[in-house]
């Protein structure tokens, strides 16, 4: 079944709502899809607890899983987040998001980013896994994490780090250097750890009157 112009689709479970200008109803393989923008939203007790958005939507209603395509972009409402990506798969029943390719989860409350080459998150839990070029910013306190990969558990916004940890913040300029990290971005509590196979931990703290290097352990 084929369906033009304003399309309101609703799926009964998960109770689901999918909007748009085009779609695609395969009937016996039970999925529809979209190459058209379209937008879906999650509903818990006739409330919206999620919403996705894409230019070309997938939904196999036999699996519970969407795949959005092209400025893909959801909005959990718990944890508040905004994940964007070009490709995402979304799995209802487990509340997981799986993103193949480059992602980036803005926390809507903390005002805290992190960007990653691949990411996958457990909404339910409340933890999100990014690897590749990892870079976190926090807003409100000017301070950036950059490394390899990063566990970022959204409910108390602590985070653990691996692999090349570089942590910058501006007020005051201090920056840290080392193979392991965890701590807050949001209110700068960091601690960055050597590996015990050699790999050094570099703090660098540069007042405003004077630029050095503070200590090296």
């Amino acid at each position: 079944m084929e369906l033009f112009g304003s399309v309101v689709a609703n799926v009964k479970e998960p109770v689901l709502q999918l909007r748009t200008e085009h779609l695609v109803w395969f009937v016996d393989q039970q999925k529809v899809n979209s190459d058209q923008p379209t937008q879906i939203d999650r509903y818990k007790n006739k409330i919206v607890t999620d919403s996705g958005f894409a230019d070309k939507v997938d939904v196999d209603l036999k699996t519970k899983i969407a795949t959005l395509t092209q400025n893909a972009q959801l909005m959990p409402s718990d944890p508040p987040l905004q994940i964007e990506s070009s490709l995402m798969s979304w799995n209802f029943p487990a509340q997981y998001v799986i993103s193949p390719g480059p992602v980036k989860v803005f926390h809507r409350v903390e005002k805290v980013t992190m960007t990653g080459d691949t990411g996958r998150g457990d909404l339910e839990k409340k933890v999100f896994y990014l690897t590749g070029n990892v870079v976190g910013i926090g807003e409100k306190r000017q301070a950036q994490l950059n490394t390899d990969r990063v566990t970022w558990y959204l409910t108390n916004q602590t985070f653990d780090a691996e692999g090349n940890v570089v942590y910058k913040q501006l007020n005051p300029v201090f920056n840290l250097t080392g193979p392991r990290a965890a701590g807050e971005l949001k209110n700068q509590t960091v601690i960055v750890k050597g590996d015990g196979g050699g790999g050094q931990v570099v703090t660098e703290f540069v007042p405003d009157e004077y630029k050095g290097t503070l200590g090296q352990q």
